[in-house]
């Protein structure tokens, strides 16, 4: 927590992202609870969260006491849930705010063509189709989230 907190205090629209791997062997309640409190305490930008499943010829393919599917399905979904309010919170924090976007190209997205991006602090957008964007490196007003981890922005 302290690291995160030193990044932030140097750069505050930092993008703060994470791995985590639900359901290891022996993964306890008590495991998943502290997994579950130090996620809540960081404000992560975005949380990538994945079960842990046997890869025959490891050791741990070999550890006992495996959590039952069911339980680590229900602990997935939980800290997906924590996730998505998280990504939400770090997307709005920046709604009305200009950002650097690199330009990336042009895409088919939310039922139309539009222009891809991504801002300096790592902030997927989408803008009105313009294929003069493509390769760019220019500001962007940004606005409200578009789908999830996207956001729309006007190119200035």
């Amino acid at each position: 927590m302290q690291s995160v907190s030193n990044i932030l205090s140097k750069l505050p629209d930092a993008a703060i992202t994470t791995d985590v791997l639900v359901g290891f062997p022996g993964e306890g309640p008590e495991e998943h609870a502290e997994s579950l409190s130090l996620c809540r305490s960081i404000p992560f930008a975005r949380m990538h969260i994945f079960p842990y499943s046997t890869r025959p010829g490891t050791t741990a393919a070999h550890f006992k006491d495996k959590v039952e599917d069911r339980l680590k399905t229900q602990r997935v979904h939980e800290l997906l849930n924590l996730g998505q309010d998280h990504e939400a919170a770090f997307l709005r924090r920046f709604e009305g705010s200009i950002r650097q976007v690199l330009w990336e190209d042009l895409t088919y997205a939310q039922g139309r063509m539009v222009s891809k991006g991504l801002t300096d602090n790592y902030i997927r957008v989408i803008s009105e189709a313009n294929a003069t964007l493509t390769g760019s490196l220019r500001q962007a007003l940004l606005g409200k989230q578009a789908a999830r981890g996207t956001v729309w922005a006007q190119a200035i």
